[in-house]
């Protein structure tokens, strides 16, 4: 079987849009001219990180697929078989990129220095045990990591605890305990900061991290990417309704920068975020309305979004350096392309040379299935993938 036929040109679309998304939220940092734009627009265009949101559902999503039809009845799951694949798909070019950013500090070109947060970053816990002084887009990689940490653990007890439970159930189950537990962990915190109201509220999530980048407190998009694992294929009157459901989805996730009014709604508008997306994910699913959808350029945007993610924000940072007198418009003009450029070199210099030994080491047993969702296509995007 063809790479091609792998793909499911929905869900790449969806990863296109979502690091698109991200990328232009990040503008803002080498093109200060945006800020003259009319405020909805600037608004719409500040609020790339929704595409993250996005990204969290099609990882529990594709995950919880993986992970569901790997589970036999009892609990058993070949968990050091789905670490090993995970882990060889996501830590080589994050470490490839640390290993830049330490080389650039050895040689005295970066701007600031870890303060002794290092080691924290190698096991993916900068978001807990440090302030997050460099690198601090990675606070969306160490939730996917534990993700895939924690997961197949938690599936296998729960089989083994009910045991007749099916593996859709369990899949469900466990992803509406993770958005009780990030929903009630976020309410929390509001609590234990004493209430403030909803600018002060932000300012103590964006400037202390905080619960902002806390894996317990963002599961909402993996959360309902679990549960739409577990429903089963869109039936004839669901396709029907599809498209209705994809405009309700889409016109929610717009809206959600101009309902934030209040400290509740920001703190529910994660979760409000997550189902719009996750009606989105179901909808490119197998039999879904978007499903067959495709856009050209997305499947290579969807290749190179993990890299991409990776490296995009030191370029900018670099091009933004390298041209301190020039236009915001004319910085972006080059490093987008420049971004681009470093993103495909990693996905063919250390990613796919990877994953072909990864393939040959573990191999993926779940891509004889027809019904499986073969790795091809479950590249998790930036985070992930």
């Amino acid at each position: 079987m063809s790479a091609s036929s792998h793909r499911i040109p929905g869900l790449d679309l969806l990863r296109a849009i979502a690091i698109t998304w991200v990328m232009v939220g990040h503008l803002f940092e080498i093109a200060p001219e945006l800020h003259g734009l009319p405020p909805v627009i600037r608004t719409l265009m500040g609020a790339g990180p929704a595409g993250v949101d996005l990204f969290f559902v099609l990882s529990g999503f594709l995950i919880g697929r993986i992970l569901c039809r790997m589970l036999v009845p009892g609990g058993g799951l070949d968990v050091l078989g789905f670490w090993s694949r995970r882990w060889l798909r996501t830590l080589p070019a994050y470490y490839a990129v640390l290993l830049v950013g330490l080389l650039t500090e050895a040689f005295g070109r970066s701007r600031g220095s870890w303060n002794g947060s290092l080691p924290a970053y190698f096991v993916f816990l900068q978001t807990y045990l440090s302030d997050m002084p460099r690198f601090n887009w990675t606070w969306s990689l160490c939730i996917e990591e534990h993700f895939y940490l924690m997961l197949p653990l938690v599936l296998m007890a729960v089989g083994r605890l009910l045991p007749r439970m099916s593996a859709r159930r369990m899949l469900l189950s466990v992803g509406v305990a993770c958005l009780v537990v990030s929903i009630s962990s976020r309410f929390l915190h509001w609590w234990l900061a004493g209430m403030p109201p909803l600018e002060v509220l932000k300012k103590i999530a964006l400037e202390t991290r905080s619960f902002y980048v806390f894996s317990h407190c963002r599961l909402d998009g993996i959360a309902m990417g679990l549960v739409v694992a577990a429903l089963p294929s869109p039936t004839a009157a669901a396709k029907r309704l599809g498209p209705w459901a994809v405009a309700a989805a889409v016109a929610l996730v717009l809206a959600k920068p101009f309902l934030v009014t209040t400290p509740t709604a920001w703190l529910l508008s994660f979760t409000g975020l997550a189902v719009g997306f996750a009606v989105l994910v179901w909808s490119a699913s197998p039999g879904g309305v978007l499903e067959k959808v495709s856009v050209p350029g997305a499947a290579f945007i969807s290749d190179i979004s993990y890299a991409f993610y990776l490296t995009h924000l030191t370029v900018f940072g670099l091009a933004r350096r390298a041209l301190p007198g020039a236009s915001g418009a004319l910085v972006a003009a080059l490093a987008i392309p420049l971004a681009i450029v470093v993103s495909v070199a990693i996905r063919r210099l250390v990613e796919l040379p990877v994953i072909r030994l990864r393939d040959r080491w573990f191999p993926n047993t779940e891509a004889s299935r027809p019904q499986a969702p073969v790795e091809q296509r479950t590249s998790l995007g930036p985070i992930g993938g």
